[in-house]
């Protein structure tokens, strides 16, 4: 290894004081010969609850970790846009909150990547976690329905690989990306912005977990952001175009409901029916299609290996 990247792991956080310190221990046992951390920024989005002051405690302990307080509620993409504009790294790592790095060899195998200098961004794999409650058990089967459906198109490299909770962007490209005040996802945006700098890659094997939701009223929610308000904010700023990326072939689908299909045929039927559900009557409120929206709290548990 010739050089050592510099990197910053930033935080926007709004109420995770149930999970950040097990995001911030999973940060902090990163080992790898290929990277440096030079900072831990976490930046709390009008937080009411602990979040800030546990990440107080853990900044007394490790002088790298920095929490930003403003006491304002402004929007993931606002905080990014912050965020962006204070790096100086080589490399800033964006982790969601309610997530943890699952192994400690995963930033090594994410920084890993950038030796390519025409690499504009990386993702991570991000992978539900096992819950102990039925409803949730559905839900985290709908998502691995979800990534076995999409995960391979053209080779990763595709606009529904860049889900935004775990990414890794070049400092070149950092400082060229901003969102749009009016914008209230940053997955889309962001994959189509990085890609006019340079190559997209999935890192298959740097791996994060999140809580997938445990009711149905939250999944109904997060299901609804997802499949309808996302690409319609998208829209506004990069046109009708921008649907022919989110076409999946059939093969892929197929393949993905065949794999969840055979692991799992009560889960993969009910996924099938809360999926058909969401379509049918998704949520149209501002609770889902603001800046500042609604969280889903079932999914916001902590996350303990």
């Amino acid at each position: 290894m010739n050089k050592k990247f510099t990197v910053t792991v930033s935080i926007p956080a709004h109420n995770e004081e149930a999970n950040i310190l097990y995001l911030l221990r999973s940060i902090l046992v990163q080992r790898g010969n290929n990277f440096v951390i030079e900072k831990i920024l976490i930046v709390c989005d009008g937080c009411t609850d602990n979040t800030a002051q546990l990440g107080r405690n853990m900044a007394r302990k490790h002088k790298k970790i920095e929490v930003i307080e403003d006491g304002k509620r402004k929007g993931k993409m606002a905080r990014l846009n912050e965020i962006y504009k204070m790096n100086k790294s080589d490399i800033l790592i964006t982790l969601d909150a309610d997530i943890i790095v699952a192994e400690n060899n995963a930033f090594k195998k994410i920084v890993s990547v950038f030796e390519d200098p025409s690499l504009a961004i990386a993702v991570f794999h991000q992978e539900p976690v096992e819950s102990d409650f039925f409803i949730g058990k559905i839900c985290a089967a709908s998502d691995r329905l979800w990534i076995g459906s999409r995960i391979h198109v053209n080779g990763g490299d595709n606009i529904h690989n860049l889900q935004g909770a775990a990414t890794a962007l070049r400092k070149e490209v950092v400082q060229r990306i901003r969102y749009p005040s009016g914008l209230n996802t940053d997955s889309g945006y962001l994959y189509m912005s990085a890609k006019k700098f340079g190559k997209f890659k999935y890192v298959y094997d740097a791996k994060v977990l999140y809580r997938a939701p445990e009711t149905l009223y939250d999944f109904w929610s997060l299901a609804s952001r997802a499949i309808f308000h996302r690409r319609k904010s998208l829209m506004r700023y990069l046109g009708g175009d921008i649907n022919k990326e989110y076409k999946i072939p059939i093969k892929y689908k197929i393949a993905g409901m065949t794999k969840m299909f055979l692991k799992s045929p009560l889960y993969f039927l009910l996924a099938i029916i809360f999926n058909a559900l969401v379509r049918i009557f998704p949520r149209k409120d501002k609770a889902v299609t603001s800046k500042t929206w609604e969280m889903a709290q079932s999914a916001k548990k902590a996350i303990i290996k």
